[in-house]
Order: structure tokens, then C-alpha cells, then sequence
């Protein structure tokens, strides 16, 4: 396989499609130093680099350690987004879901029903909103259970759906 080595030792396929697109950018043609290899590239390398006998790592550990915290952060970030996401479309489905259930009641039944509910379940609900399903999880965990039925449905609903996100979702 024909490969171009830069000045730098860098290794880029030399193929039609390559000679096609033309020089990469920053590249200048008599850097090249066109290299036919039986050796393919190592696909384990962060960034290949041919050394005239065989494809070496073309990074320092400290620039790999450096490549691999940048993939974790953004990971991490990916993670976050998409909790919060999570998080904020099941608190407005469930809060709809209260807010019309509750709309038809009379105000002597609704009050204590809500004085429950702003006690209880709207604390871990606003973590599932913001995506902190940890500590809406120990939140659920750590308290009495609501006492009226009908609000115990939907608090075990939202208890059933944190566990179930944090065991499935959570990184191990």
C-alpha cells in the first residue's frame, strides 16, 4: 500500500481518490515522500506515524492523556445534555398530567392533596427536571412514601422511571 509520509513523519494514504482531492491544506508537495509498505497502519495508534521501518504512535503520552480527558469531557458533556433532556420531558409530561387531573377537583379535596404533593413528590421531581436522577433517586429513597392513593400513583411512576433511568442510563 502506497502511503505519503510528510516532513513530520506522518503517514496519509496515497490513493486516486487522494491525487483527486488534491493537497491538503498546509501540505507542500515536495514534502511528500511517497512510501510503498506491506504494513498496514495500527488502527490502536491515536495518530500514525511511520518511522522508515514501521507505523509508531505519533503522539506523546501526555498528548494521548490529553486526547483521551478531551473524549471524557466531552462525553461527560453528552451525558449532562441529554439527562437534562430526558429529565425536562418527563416532568412536563407527568406535571400535565397532575396539573389536569388536579384542574376538576374542588379546592377543599385539591389543597391538602397539593400540600402533599409540594412535600413530597415535587422535591425529586424538580432533580429529574434539572436531570440529577442521583439525587432524585435518594430523594425517593429517603422518604415516607405519600400517603394519598392518588398521589402515590404518580409518585411511583416518577420513582419507577428514576430508578429504572439511573440503572440503565448511569455510567458503572
Amino acid at each position: 500500500m502506497k502511503h505519503i509520509v510528510d516532513r513530520n513523519n506522518i503517514r496519509l494514504p496515497y490513493t486516486e481518490e487522494f491525487i483527486e482531492r488534491g493537497v491538503p491544506n498546509g501540505m507542500d508537495v515536495l514534502d511528500w515522500n511517497i512510501v510503498e509498505t506491506e504494513l498496514e497502519s495500527n488502527p490502536n495508534f491515536n495518530k500514525n506515524k511511520w518511522n522508515g521501518l514501521e507505523w509508531i504512535e505519533g503522539l506523546t503520552n501526555e498528548e494521548i492523556a490529553q486526547n483521551q480527558l478531551e473524549q471524557q469531557k466531552e462525553l461527560a458533556k453528552a451525558f449532562m445534555l441529554q439527562k437534562e433532556l430526558d429529565g425536562r420531558a418527563f416532568y412536563k409530561d407527568i406535571d400535565l398530567r397532575i396539573t389536569v387531573a388536579f384542574s376538576a377537583m374542588d379546592r377543599n379535596v385539591l389543597f391538602p392533596k397539593l400540600a402533599e404533593i409540594d412535600a413530597v413528590l415535587y422535591p425529586p421531581l424538580l432533580k429529574i427536571k434539572t436531570g440529577d436522577f442521583a439525587s432524585a433517586l435518594y430523594l425517593f429513597l429517603n422518604q415516607d412514601a405519600p400517603t394519598d392513593a392518588f398521589i402515590l400513583d404518580f409518585y411511583n411512576e416518577a420513582l419507577q422511571y428514576c430508578q429504572n433511568y439511573y440503572d440503565t442510563k448511569y455510567p458503572k
